[in-house]
């Protein structure tokens, strides 16, 4: 009997401390099927974006863009890019969104200061969205801009120093025509707005555009980093995103704390085998 409690223990104690690698962040937005994902981790003097996507839809950088800097998810080897000037950006190629759909970024930046519109992406041909951070009517509110095709459009404001910080942050957002859209910041829901439910928009079709500027390159790009940009062709659920924002410190693999059910029952193990002797 001696033998099987101190055997049950021991299996307890490595179920529940051994080593256990978690899901990083990469593989937590491919469980989510996005069409497109362009980690944005090539190495100076590479054109091409990769598309980890299902879409393989490979994007190519323009301009000077600073490849090489240190990324968002601690751990990962993977970098992100830096928009220098007006002059840089990514161009992407069409692809096919449906009726709803999702975007995930990290962005990192310090001022929103020294233009209009700071545009993660703009993929407005022929139909589609575009998603930028807006100071121009007011000095210290920005205001993250989510349209699509022709029709609708969602307006949702946020200080901007939440964001201008030089600090990364992972944003979010969710679109449909029976919710509207859905804002989140570092996992959390932070705005919504059903406006788009009511001019019944919609996001199909063929969309392509730029990743890190807008129509206008003089006053529309982003001044700061971008990094792990994914579009999916569903409108993610908060559980969805929150697992993504959780899941990035875990690049590289995490070990598991103890959770306090194992240590009852190892506690209780322990004194069962105690009160025998």
């Amino acid at each position: 009997m001696r033998i099987f409690t101190l055997s049950l223990l021991a299996a307890i104690f490595l179920a529940f401390l051994s080593p256990a690698t978690a899901i990083s962040y990469s593989e937590t937005v491919l469980e989510n099927n996005p069409v497109v994902y362009w980690r944005l981790g090539e190495s100076l003097g590479t054109t091409t974006a990769v598309d980890s996507g299902s879409s393989g839809t490979d994007a190519t950088y323009v301009g000077s863009p600073q490849l090489g800097f240190p990324g968002a998810l601690p751990g990962d080897a993977d970098t992100a890019i830096k928009i220098t000037d007006a002059s840089t950006h990514v161009t992407a190629p069409g692809f096919t969104l449906g009726t709803e759909y999702s975007a995930s970024v990290w962005i990192n930046s310090n001022s929103f200061a020294d233009h209009s519109r700071h545009y993660i992406f703009d993929m407005r041909n022929g139909g589609g969205a575009w998603f930028f951070i807006d100071r121009t009517a007011n000095s210290s509110v920005g205001e993250i801009n989510v349209r699509g095709a022709s029709v609708g459009g969602d307006s949702l404001f946020f200080p901007t120093a939440t964001l201008a910080d030089g600090e990364w942050h992972h944003l979010a957002f969710t679109t449909s025509v029976s919710v509207g859209t859905i804002l989140y910041l570092d996992g959390a829901q932070i705005a919504s707005s059903g406006s788009l439910a009511a001019t019944g928009f919609s996001a199909g079709g063929r969309i392509g555009g730029f990743i890190g500027s807008g129509p206008s390159d003089a006053d529309h790009w982003f001044d700061g980093a971008l990094d792990e940009l994914a579009m999916y062709n569903t409108a993610l659920s908060a559980e969805q995103v929150l697992a993504q924002f959780n899941s990035a410190p875990n690049s590289t693999g995490v070990i598991p704390e103890p959770t306090s059910i194992a240590l009852l029952i190892l506690g209780f193990v322990f004194c069962n085998l105690k009160s025998r002797h």
